[in-house]
């Protein structure tokens, strides 16, 4: 069989408000318009084959997007570098250099209609924004030795590098992932893991003469803070902009069907890592049928809470004069987290514009408007939401894969900026009765597949629509097609 895959996309989308639906273009990598327009993709991949020892894979991939194609719109046309890299793997090691899609996970019967969850397994990077370029050392799940399969351990550790247009330009990134599952019966398991990533060195136009030597790399390494040399801000706590996630999950194995339960907490801060930022988090629960024949295959629910944030107050927890300040419930001088901002990298964790966590913490200027994702971001203007999402991937006939997405938010903006009603930075926790905008998105999309059509010819369809105080009230379509050769 050949293990060459070559593809080409093209897809258009047209919706009433000119802008385009949050479920139409939310976590597409990046490459799908903001507005009525289209884009098209090709590539050509060569995916490891796991029957051998030794391995290597590779692929290429351009895409063109065109803004704009409506009245009273700045018609525009990006070329962009999708994918392009090259790995080499031996067992369950594997270096790997350039820039790959991320592997995600929920996915419903077909991978090519995205994951039904809004993360896809992973609250750090959702496939919201365009892929960081860089190079990656990897161990692949394998089970620890004399365990009999009962304790599995898999990471990475990368270092990458901005290319985007951004407040500190060509910032590195560092990101280091560690997971364990212990299967402690025939079909259940727990797996522990954390998500930590690091934005460090660049050029700053407030430190003009910011320096980044190979010791600051190894402090990055081990979240140190920074030298006599650095900026003011990473000397008092850790170098550069770190953050990241902490996981815990259930897994049930069963023959007929998986059930997965997922608690996935960000932290911004030691306050975070701590667990002081409890109840914040991302719940995540997936049922899934192994037979994707189905009317529903695969249900996932999610609901997200990130309002707390270690409290509203960010204070010394002594007064002027050193003695202690007097606690009590309630009351916490660690907080304000503020998830995915940071003061002197203030993009934040964005990229090209688009958030690379969650597409449900929106980028500043989304709620007025001017939001550009070419333009220079200032980070995330809401990452404090209460929110409901369900997905729900089968196929329509038994025949006709879908994915449906339905998310209710209700969104509160930020501690130092609320989107509406008094605010509650600096007060004690629960004593202000918060006012939050209310947001719905809905996204409908499918495929007809090529059993139905030709060979290698696939017709992708979506409905889509927004209604709420956050973003426009909005309704669009899209059609497109994808067509590939090869492959096993």
């Amino acid at each position: 069989m050949n293990d060459f895959i070559a593809y080409f996309m093209l897809m258009g989308a047209l919706s009433t408000g000119g802008d385009l639906p949050f479920w139409c273009t939310s976590n597409q990598w990046g490459i799908y318009p903001d507005s009525n327009g289209m884009c098209t993709l090709a590539g050509v991949e060569k995916p490891f084959n796991m029957d051998k020892t030794i391995d290597w894979r590779a692929g290429a991939s351009m895409a063109l997007r065109a803004d704009g194609i409506a009245p009273g719109k700045t018609f525009s046309m990006t070329p962009m570098v999708d994918q392009l890299y090259a790995a080499f793997r031996w067992k369950f090691l594997m270096a790997e250099i350039g820039q790959k899609r991320s592997d995600l996970d929920f996915y419903g019967p077909s991978k090519h209609l995205g994951s039904l969850s809004t993360t896809g397994g992973s609250l750090i990077f959702t496939g919201n924004s365009r892929e960081l370029p860089g190079i990656r050392l990897e161990l692949m799940k394998v089970a620890f030795p004399w365990t009999k399969e009962h304790l599995w351990f898999w990471g990475s550790i990368g270092e990458y590098l901005t290319l985007d247009n951004r407040y500190v330009k060509h910032a590195g990134i560092h990101r280091l992932k560690l997971f364990t599952e212990v299967r402690f019966a025939k079909h259940w398991g727990i797996s522990l893991g954390i998500d930590h990533y690091a934005v460090f060195g660049g050029y700053s136009p407030d430190e003009p003469d910011l320096k980044f030597t190979f010791k600051d790399w190894l402090r990055v390494l081990v979240g140190a803070s920074a030298g006599s040399k650095g900026p003011v801000m990473d000397q008092m706590n850790v170098i550069g902009d770190q953050g990241g996630a902490e996981l815990i999950r259930l897994n049930y194995y069963g023959d007929k069907w998986n059930i997965h339960f997922q608690h996935e907490i960000p932290y911004a801060d030691k306050s975070g890592m701590k667990f002081q930022n409890f109840p914040d988090g991302v719940n995540t629960f997936c049922f899934s049928f192994k037979d994707k024949n189905r009317w529903v295959s695969d249900i996932v629910y999610e609901f997200y809470y990130t309002r707390y944030q270690s409290g509203p107050i960010h204070d010394s927890e002594t007064d002027a004069n050193g003695n202690q300040r007097p606690w009590e419930p309630g009351l916490s001088f660690i907080g304000d987290d503020d998830y995915f901002n940071n003061g002197n990298y203030q993009s934040g964790w964005t990229y090209y514009g688009r958030m690379m966590t969650s597409p449900l913490f929106f980028p500043v200027g989304t709620h007025e408007g001017s939001w550009n994702r070419d333009a220079i971001v200032l980070g995330t203007e809401n990452n404090r939401i209460m929110a409901h999402h369900i997905g729900l991937g089968g196929k329509f006939f038994r025949k006709l894969p879908y994915r449906l997405m339905l998310t209710y938010s209700q969104n509160y903006g930020r501690y130092i900026k609320q989107y509406a009603g008094e605010n509650a930075k600096n007060k004690k926790w629960g004593t202000v009765k918060e006012t939050p905008l209310h947001q719905v998105s809905l996204g409908l999309s499918g495929e007809v597949p090529e059993n139905l059509l030709a060979k290698g010819l696939t017709l992708t369809w979506g409905i889509y629509g927004d209604v709420g105080e956050v973003l426009k009230n909005n309704f669009a379509l899209s059609l497109g097609l994808r067509y590939s050769i090869g492959g096993r």
